[in-house]
């Protein structure tokens, strides 16, 4: 679902923004959680599949933003480190898997399929976005908030 397309501007978006006014007369967490389904629904709607890819990367994340910010210097950096890298193995490999099979399927005349769907590539550029909450901690911008990191890494993230 595009930003300017139909179904959000007349479904998912007035919808986001009724629950967000709704659940915001209980409480910001309330909002703020609402804003975190909502946003892991819209993710969900361009492809269901990658949802547990982007839950999975938001635990670790979210783990590592938690550690980074209880733990002393040194370790500090092993988890930054560790997070970083994880997140762009990921980008690695959905960024540039196809390019290595289809570079090696026209040197070798093989015809080994693709590693995935062409359109995640753009898609799961996200793991910048994620590596930035996890760099935020260490440097005390902003505290280790499950919510806070579900919205950025996904609502953002679809949008790359």
């Amino acid at each position: 679902m595009l930003f300017n397309s139909y179904e959000f501007i007349f479904a998912y978006l007035p919808a986001a923004l009724a629950g967000f006014f709704l659940f915001a007369r209980f409480g910001a967490r309330y909002a703020a959680l609402w804003l975190a389904l909502a946003s892991v629904a819209f993710y969900g709607y361009w492809n269901p599949k990658f949802v547990a890819l982007l839950l999975a990367s938001v635990v670790l994340n979210y783990v590592a933003g938690y550690l980074i910010a209880k733990s002393e210097n040194r370790i500090r950096v092993a988890v930054a480190a560790f997070a970083i890298a994880v997140n762009l193995l990921i980008l690695a490999y959905f960024k540039y898997a196809n390019f290595f099979l289809s570079t090696l399927n026209d040197v070798s005349g093989s015809q080994v399929g693709s590693a995935f769907d062409h359109s995640a590539a753009r898609h799961l550029v996200f793991s910048r976005l994620r590596r930035s909450h996890s760099l935020s901690t260490v440097t005390g911008i902003s505290p280790a908030n499950t919510t806070r990191c579900i919205i950025f890494c996904s609502l953002l993230s679809s949008h790359i």
